[in-house]
């Protein structure tokens, strides 16, 4: 009414330019019940009391104005601005009606706000909490995070309303949930927040809501990254990436103003998703930023040192006491106060928690319990007479119980969708005959505190709390909840059809959830066992697309469940496979021998022998992670990657084959033999190309990157190889990084420090930017080796120590050997013997037996420790070994440092005559690789 009184001035004002004269328009508006029907004539018409004061209403309205009724302005008294008229004395009625001018109307704002005009009560030291975050993150320029810790009810929201009101429009604040049902759901707060912050509404085509992405984040890789984590495009990157996109996102949103992102129900989260939300915390510092999260201390339970990292707090929610129990009871009801009688039986009843003293007084006054009158509230009849439930949960059920029929209509499919639901879809599964009634009925429940509207781009509602739809979810029979679960999934499929990616894992947790609701009712019909194979397929998709950006919590939950609702076991042996894969990544070791072992087992019963062959070779691999696979592991490994590589060729399996050169790559790489190892590897990124598996191309590159910079390829061949993948890997820093290191080293044998130390300290620099510290420290190998080529040990101490501490910390020991090997000869090479040998022990302690490489390298290093001592004998003898060890594998640089080590150790033993025999061959390998660097060093040292 509003808006076309707005409108119809604009157009009075060209009839007045135009033909001089003018439109006048009254409007009144009432709500109640009506009778609505056609007339005999086919028209609409609309009788009773509610239409007849409306007209009342609107003879009494101005020219160009609206007044509305008592009934309505008590539904909008919060999103409008009102003028009080003289009451209304009218025909058939013994008091008279109340009217009010309606000023201005404000925008989406809750018809009936929750009581948060009230002043908080006890909250004031965590108020202070959040306040000072913000402000160090806004005077620090970067992210700072807050979890408020707490059960249902006791106010986190509450708290965050408060804080957010103060701040005004001071920030951007942009808002999302873990969804209760969230599991495998990884990013969806992520991309409620971005939907948020670009406007992209429910129903708005996949390449209008990209093109808004693209306006507002501007950089076509953020786009690319956020698109693909929020299911907005079928691109698939890594976590590295999709972190990266996430946090350069919202530094491109604090630019101009703070930003104060809300994320509720974090205890629900998925992992990866609080990993997420800890990296932007350590690696957000470019913009101002304040993360503020709830969880219940459920979330202590999986991450007991959550909130304890720098520019991070965290915040417990006690409940309150008895006394500020009564305070927000009077402050709820305004002046006029309770009757203490009531006021102390809620209070003690409540346990502190203010969600219980909200419903409770909400239901005292719908049922008439406690009435205003005169300005005071009184109680109807005795204040004995009326129970208080014993429990939050009690007094939601008994508030649910008392809603009439048609709002329970409302209130169920609402229940089934979640805690936020959009308006249309509410309406396309309440009863037909009720599809009119929608809007009145949800203004009515918002009247009786049990929802609110969401104010947000997408039209709709939430309930007031989480527990209210829970109490409401709890209380519909599952045959009725599997209608409304398949029907939401339906209207959700036909209505996000152009970006169903978006919510894939939300369609196939409903369809579940409707096939599980009518498994509980006894053995399944057509329909049943149709909904268990439509939610497979989905949630089999949306674990493939999680494997691929290598999500492995989120892959193993939505795997699983399509596992079991496969309706056909040989159907579900490609997910059980894949499965099998991601375990494997989170070294729950045990259940992945079991599950391949029945993969091997049923595969070969039903004659599928590339399931079966798949099966042998993820189980040779587990060997190499499970137990000490001896010397014939990588014969064995071999041996059957090549044996089953003419099944998969036959059957055409792009995925198999991949497998086995994997496999083959493992055994070559293990037994130092690198030579083969980049064969093996360039024939796994052929095969991943064809497949389309980016994950698997983009490890092969890496791992063929290693091969030639440390196998006998010579360096000047290796760095063209590097040349051009570093520009198929463009688009993923994390691979780019290992190949520019590895370029790094490549030079640095040339000759061209310089360069060398560019590439290796911008890989290094790309690391930190994706909040990869264990990749920096990795990083820190290929930085050593530069310095030490270029006789800088000073400088190679300090990238070695640095990455030394940070591994350390972790508990990493593969790299750790080789760091401290790398850090002890840089030390020796100073002179300083006894951090040298140090060095040496943390070496020899962590080195695996197996690991011939380190082996070979901490044995080197034990002989310099003893020549320096002057123990040159010995010296020789276990230089002797580092040879001999060196030689079993195909890494020239540790073959020909170990003979260059030997040399040393001879001519001191006095024995010049084998020095330059070993010092000769040292030289010839340096140089056969290429490794000018190293062979100008032997020079220095006056070696031949």
């Amino acid at each position: 009414a509003h808006e076309m009184q707005i409108a119809l001035g604009h157009l009075n004002e060209e009839l007045q330019r135009t033909f001089g004269t003018a439109i006048e328009a009254r409007i009144g508006v009432n709500t109640g019940e009506i009778v609505a029907g056609e007339s005999v004539t086919g028209q609409q018409v609309v009788t009773g009391d509610t239409a007849n004061v409306a007209a009342r209403l609107e003879q009494a309205a101005p020219a160009m104005e609206v007044v509305i009724g008592g009934n309505t302005y008590r539904l909008v008294r919060d999103a409008v601005d009102v003028e009080p008229m003289d009451p209304l004395d009218l025909k058939g009625k013994t008091e008279p009606v109340a009217a009010y001018r309606l000023l201005a109307v404000h925008g989406t704002d809750e018809g009936v706000a929750r009581r948060v005009d009230t002043p908080l009560v006890g909250r004031e030291a965590e108020l202070e909490e959040l306040r000072a975050a913000y402000r160090r993150a806004v005077d620090g320029r970067r992210c700072h995070a807050v979890t408020l810790l707490g059960d249902a009810g006791v106010g986190k929201s509450r708290l965050i309303r408060e804080f957010l009101t103060d701040l005004g429009d001071e920030a951007r604040v942009f808002r999302g949930r873990a969804l209760s049902y969230g599991e495998g759901i990884t990013f969806w707060p992520l991309g409620e927040v971005v939907r948020d912050a670009a406007g992209i509404d429910i129903d708005m085509p996949a390449q209008l809501a990209l093109d808004k992405l693209q306006a507002l984040a501007g950089d076509p890789q953020i786009v690319e990254r956020l698109a693909s984590a929020i299911g907005l495009s079928t691109a698939q990157f890594p976590l590295t990436e999709l972190f990266w996109g996430s946090r350069r996102f919202l530094e491109v949103l604090a630019q101009e103003r703070p930003v104060v992102v809300v994320i509720e129900d974090i205890h629900w989260a998925e992992p990866t998703f609080l990993d997420l939300l800890e990296h932007l915390t350590e690696n957000l510092a470019a913009a101002p930023v304040l993360v503020l999260a709830t969880a219940r201390h459920d979330l202590l339970e999986g991450r007991p040192t959550w909130g304890q990292a720098a520019c991070s707090v965290r915040v417990s929610l006690e409940g309150l006491s008895e006394a500020q129990v009564a305070a927000v009871a009077g402050n709820l009801l305004g002046e006029a106060g309770l009757p203490p009688s009531i006021r102390d039986r809620i209070a003690r009843a409540s346990g502190g928690n203010p969600l219980f003293v909200e419903q409770m007084l909400s239901m005292l006054v719908d049922d008439g319990t406690i009435q205003a009158t005169n300005g005071s509230w009184h109680v109807s009849g005795d204040a004995r007479d009326f129970a208080i439930p014993p429990t939050i949960h009690a007094l939601l059920a008994a508030r649910l119980d008392r809603l009439r029929r048609e709002e329970r209509s409302i209130v169920e499919p609402a229940a089934v969708i979640g805690v936020e639901f959009p308006t249309p879809a509410v309406t396309d599964l309440a009863p037909d005959a009720l599809s009119a009634q929608v809007g009145a009925l949800l203004a009515d429940l918002t009247n009786k505190q049990l929802l609110r509207p969401t104010g947000s781009v997408v039209v709709g509602y939430r309930f007031n709390h989480q527990l209210i739809r829970d109490t409401a979810y709890q209380a519909i029979l599952k045959r009725a909840r599997a209608a409304l679960h398949e029907r939401y999934a339906d209207w959700l499929s036909a209505h996000e059809s152009d970006r169903l990616g978006e919510v894939e894992e939300v369609v196939a947790y409903h369809l579940e959830q409707a096939h599980l609701n009518l498994q509980g009712l006894g053995p399944l019909d057509d329909r049943g066992r149709a909904l268990a194979h439509r939610a497979a397929g989905l949630l089999g998709a949306a674990g493939r697309h999680a494997f691929a950006r290598e999500d492995w919590h989120a892959a193993i939950n939505l795997l699983k469940r399509a596992v079991a609702l496969a309706p056909d076991p040989s159907d579900a042996r490609g997910a059980k496979l894949l499965l099998a894969e991601a375990l494997h990544e989170t070294g729950a070791y045990a259940e992945v021998g079991a599950l391949l072992e029945e993969i091997e087992s049923t595969a070969n019963a039903t004659g599928d022998l590339v399931s079966a062959a798949k099966a042998r070779l993820l189980r040779i691999r587990l060997e190499l992670f499970t137990t000490s696979p001896g010397p014939n592991w990588a014969t064995r490994a071999l041996s059957e990657a090549d044996r089953t590589l003419p099944t998969f060729e036959a059957a055409e399996d792009l995925v198999g084959a991949s497998l086995a050169w994997r496999l083959r790559y493992l055994a070559h790489g293990t037994t130092g033999l690198l030579g083969e190892a980049a064969i093996d590897a360039e024939h796994v990124i052929e095969l991943a190309r064809r497949a389309g598996d980016e994950r698997q191309r983009l490890r092969g590159l890496a791992n063929l990157a290693i091969a030639l910079t440390y196998g006998p390829t010579p360096a000047a061949d290796a760095a063209g190889r590097l040349d051009r993948l570093a520009e198929e890997v463009a688009a993923d820093r994390e691979t780019r990084v290992v190949i520019q290191a590895a370029r790094a080293q490549l030079l640095a044998m040339r000759r061209d420090f310089e360069t060398a130390r560019s590439l290796y300290r911008q890989a290094r620099e790309t690391a930190r930017q994706l909040g990869q510290p264990v990749l920096v420290a990795q990083l820190a190998l290929d930085a050593g080796e530069v310095e030490l080529r270029a006789g800088e040990p000073a400088l190679a101490e300090g990238v070695l120590s640095d990455a030394s501490a940070v591994v350390a910390g972790v508990g990493e020991t593969f790299i750790l050997a080789s760091l401290s090997s790398m850090l002890g000869r840089a030390l020796i090479e100073q002179g300083r013997l006894a951090e040298a040998s140090a060095e040496a022990d943390r070496a020899a302690k962590l080195a695996a037996d197996d690991d011939l490489d380190a082996q070979a390298r901490c044995r080197g290093l034990r002989a310099m420790i003893l020549l320096a001592k002057g123990d040159a004998e010995s010296a020789v003898a276990v230089a002797s070994e580092a040879v001999e060890l060196a030689r079993s594998v195909d890494v020239p640089m540790v073959t020909a440092q170990s003979l260059a080590d030997l040399a040393g150790a001879l001519r001191a033993a006095g024995r010049d005559a084998d020095a330059d025999v070993a010092a000769a061959e040292a030289r010839s390998i340096f140089l056969a690789k290429g490794d000018l660097a190293s062979a100008d060093r032997l020079a220095i040292l006056s070696l031949p």
